[in-house]
């Protein structure tokens, strides 16, 4: 397992060329996690937008940098956009795969601002 001060070290060079996208660090109980913070729009009212911040808890077997940015960029970002593409995805005005569904994925379902957790 990586020590908090090389994520930390690490975190600094992340950059997502998205608009209100950034990332922070936090110690829990439970681990080491990085906090995505998303500024989206709000597929629910238009015009509006909304922030999430859901923290991915840093998996122990992540050991290098590159094992580091692979899983930011493939679990928690991409985590994001799939939930978030789900929301916007609507047939007949209707969802096509309701996110927040008891069946859906850990990725679709954990994304709340009062709900932490990773896929």
């Amino acid at each position: 397992m990586i020590d908090e001060s090389v994520i930390k070290i690490w975190l600094k060079e992340v950059t997502y060329l998205r608009s209100g996208w950034s990332f922070d660090f936090a110690k829990r109980k439970d681990g080491l996690h990085v906090l995505v913070n998303a500024t989206e729009p709000d597929v629910c009212n238009p015009g509006e937008e909304f922030t999430i911040s859901p923290g991915f808890r840093v998996p122990d077997e992540i050991a290098t940098r590159q094992q580091f940015f692979d899983w930011i960029l493939d679990t928690c970002i991409a985590g994001i956009q799939t939930h978030e593409r789900y929301e916007a995805f609507r047939v007949a005005g209707r969802h096509w795969r309701d996110p927040h569904a008891a069946m859906m994925p850990a990725f679709a379902t954990s994304f709340t601002t009062t709900q932490y957790g990773g896929p």
